[in-house]
């Protein structure tokens, strides 16, 4: 399969964006929401997420 066909024929794992823009942790048990983009069909596998907080590459929060 070449080009747009290929394309389509892909599997591949469903999407998640996160939910509001949060630039300041000010409470001391912050709330986070995700929301997942794409339906789970035969092409749109689920997806397991491992969620921190990190301070540049130093881990801040446990996973």
């Amino acid at each position: 399969m070449k080009g747009i066909h290929k394309e389509k024929s892909q599997i591949s794992k469903v999407g998640v964006s996160m939910l509001g823009t949060m630039k300041k942790i000010v409470t001391n048990i912050p709330r986070f929401e995700f929301i997942q983009t794409d339906a789970v069909s035969n092409r749109m596998k689920p997806r397991t997420l491992k969620i921190s907080l990190r301070d540049g590459n130093e881990l801040i929060s446990s996973e």
